[in-house]
């Protein structure tokens, strides 16, 4: 079960401001018992300033200017769409005159109140509703995130329970396991996606929800007021009896699953020890590593440089920055990444509405690179945000060469600002990436393939590879992750060669280190 408050869009929204649409003051006055048309009015009030300091909002930080009145006229839109209803031809011609007078709240208020007591507007959804169509008319990164998703847009990722998480869309039958969590009880299990649960100590999940299932999987919902403690002291429920049905199998199995904390890792090798810890050292004789970071959590840069710094004391000389399938994450953690390797040196400067000019330098305030061995850094077109961040400093600052295939390009900054609806948050895209060297890196819906954007890789080391290839390298990483320390069993990747772009990067190294 995830407990975790952290940021899956990215990067985060460090050293960016943090804008919350309080409610207005009667926005959570329960109408007079019997009076419809006073709760009427209140709801209508309510969408309207809350609407109103929204899209202030959107207008004033999205990283490109935004007219106020395109937003309202968007935002009234999907009102309507959300209501199942069509907007009157003259809504465009409304919003105009509005706009004009400086009258669009009323018009917000008049809109609402004339939709009336639809069930899908209840509850706040009448402003998530318009403020989903003014984000889908941005970029595919602005959002309106609720949920699970928001709880992990916003904290450190420790973790109680076993460590998976369930494939919510099946309602009956056996519950599918969605994901499983590096360095969990359930990954020191065996699990992985794909497998199905049809008991849970014993009693069968027939008829259950999935939600209901994680509770039972996880121990009492308790757990979760001493979740700090108990993570410290990595002491957890008695272990969970589960029956699975591994992904591919017909025979069923009973694995008992411990329940503990935990930190999800992310600073990964290339296969696991015994104890289920990760071997780094790829090539023992000419002294080379191979480290991937999946992804840029809160506490990945920590992680990260306690690898180095124990590749340094086993005299490691050249290591393999393996940065594909890497999304990014948090901003913070992509910059003390980078700075693990070049220092004081900037890593990146920020273009916003409010620093247009001038920009934000990130990075380059003093402190040593804690690793100075030779550095390949390995990406791909599903390397983005910090991840090409990394990959740019290193590249730039004549730190590490890069090999692989081009970089994603998703070299925007994203802001989560609050929402007055419960557990609801608004993620906007406000700044880009300029890297060191001063080339641009986010890829904008115009950008030409000759322009410049994400990270190329160095002449002689581009590695393609097929499509094909590229998912069947992904699924075999996800197996080497997931397997137990210990295990017996075969994958692809305990041969080094079985990667061609790993290796090649290899090969380059041995011939630098000669």
């Amino acid at each position: 079960m995830r407990l975790a408050l952290t940021l899956l869009a990215l990067p985060a929204c460090a050293g960016l401001a943090l804008y919350a649409a309080p409610g207005p003051p009667d926005a959570a006055r329960p109408a007079s018992p019997g009076n419809a048309a006073a709760a009427a009015r209140d709801k209508a009030t309510a969408y309207a300033q809350n609407l109103d300091f929204t899209l202030a909002q959107v207008a004033r930080h999205y990283v490109r200017p935004v007219p106020l009145p395109r937003l309202a006229l968007t935002a009234l839109r999907g009102l309507y769409e959300a209501a199942g209803a069509s907007p009157p031809a003259s809504l465009e011609g409304q919003v105009k005159r509005a706009a004009e007078r400086n009258e669009l709240v009323p018009l917000y208020q008049l809109t609402r109140a004339r939709l009336g007591n639809v069930p899908a507007l209840d509850g706040g959804q009448d402003l998530l509703a318009s403020l989903r169509a003014v984000t889908r008319g941005l970029d595919p990164h602005s959002a309106v995130v609720v949920g699970d998703e928001l709880r992990r847009g916003t904290g450190r990722e420790d973790n109680y329970g076993v460590g998976l998480e369930l494939d919510d869309r099946v309602l009956v039958g056996p519950l599918r396991v969605r994901n499983v969590l590096p360095g969990s009880p359930a990954q020191k299990a065996g699990l992985r996606p794909g497998d199905e649960i049809t008991h849970i100590d014993g009693r069968p999940v027939q008829g259950g929800t999935p939600v209901e299932a994680m509770v039972r999987l996880n121990g009492p919902p308790a757990v979760e007021a001493s979740l700090a403690q108990t993570v410290q002291a990595d002491q957890g429920s008695p272990p969970v009896e589960l029956t699975v049905v591994p992904r591919g199998e017909k025979q069923p199995r009973k694995v008992k699953v411990g329940r503990c904390g935990f930190h999800a890792e992310t600073v990964l090798g290339w296969r696991r020890k015994d104890d289920n810890s990760w071997d780094y050292l790829l090539d023992r004789e000419s002294k080379i590593a191979h480290v991937r970071i999946s992804r840029l959590a809160a506490g990945t840069a920590d992680e990260l440089r306690d690898v180095l710094a124990r590749l340094n004391e086993a005299g490691v000389r050249g290591l393999v920055l393996d940065l594909r399938w890497c999304p990014g994450g948090f901003l913070n953690e992509a910059v003390q990444a980078a700075r693990l390797f070049v220092g004081d040196k900037p890593v990146a400067t920020i273009k916003s509405r409010e620093a247009r000019d001038a920009g934000a330098d990130l990075g380059g305030d003093g402190g040593e690179a804690v690793f100075r061995g030779r550095v390949v850094v390995l990406v791909n077109g599903d390397t983005a945000g910090g991840g090409e961040l990394i990959a740019a400093a290193l590249q730039d600052h004549g730190r590490a060469e890069v090999a692989g295939q081009r970089t994603r390009g998703k070299g925007s900054i994203q802001t989560m600002l609050a929402l007055p609806v419960p557990a609801s948050g608004l993620r906007l895209t406000t700044g880009t990436f300029i890297r060191p060297g001063g080339r641009n890196l986010h890829r904008f819906p115009e950008s030409r393939p000759a322009d410049d954007w994400g990270v190329r890789p160095q002449e002689g080391l581009e590695l393609r590879v097929s499509p094909e290839l590229g998912r069947r390298l992904r699924d075999w990483y996800e197996e080497q992750t997931l397997r137990p320390g210990g295990s017996a069993r075969r994958l692809p990747l305990d041969d080094p060669k079985a990667d061609p772009q790993r290796q090649a990067c290899v090969e380059e190294l041995r011939a630098k280190l000669k």
